[in-house]
């Protein structure tokens, strides 16, 4: 793997942020594409781990992904000048957009692409999520787990976090129950 300048990684994370639609989530897989992909920046496994630790936290997991990635590959200053490298485009594309929304809202061609750009985030998001779970999957106990935390989620209006913590339960201390019965406190 080659380790890039920050300048060049900061001008990819611009790049991407100004095309990528759909927040975050629909940059994430453009951010693999380039750093993993196309110029082999970061292992894939590194990538993910990235992802990971930036859903640990609050914030939009693409601004927390760049402060991980930047912290991976060039430290603390890397982390900052990557997360302005994917804030400062969106910042002007708001301003833009309103101003668009604004003149052009009521046309039907206007209000038409919105609708075909929304329709293009969710299949560019499902496309990751599949990618994503394919990797990190362990079986099919596991998959339906997911599911169901899934259309608990559409459905029954369960907070996603709440989803989570119960799709956890259900794929990591579950299976391991017999693992925990074992331990026992010695009363002496």
């Amino acid at each position: 793997m080659e380790k890039p300048s920050l300048i060049k990684v900061f001008l990819i994370f611009m790049k991407i942020s100004a095309i990528g639609f759909g927040g975050g989530y629909g940059i994430l897989p453009l951010m693999r594409e380039e750093l993993v992909e196309k110029r082999k920046i970061m292992s894939t496994s590194d990538f993910y781990h990235a992802i990971a630790q930036a859903q640990s936290l609050p914030g939009p997991i693409a601004v927390n992904t760049s402060i991980f990635v930047g912290l991976k590959l060039f430290g603390i200053l890397g982390a900052v000048i990557l997360t302005f490298g994917v804030v400062v485009p969106p910042f002007f594309a708001i301003l833009i957009i309103a101003n668009l929304i604004d003149r052009f809202g009521n046309l039907e061609v206007f209000r038409n692409f919105l609708k075909g750009a929304r329709i293009a985030i969710v299949v560019i998001i499902i496309d990751f999520a599949v990618r994503l779970s394919r990797r990190n999957l362990r079986d099919i106990s596991s998959a339906v787990i997911i599911f169901i935390g899934v259309l608990l989620t559409f459905f029954l209006k369960i907070p996603v976090i709440l989803a989570f913590l119960i799709t956890a339960f259900f794929i990591y201390i579950v299976p391991h129950k017999k693992d925990i019965k074992s331990i026992r406190i010695d009363e002496k």
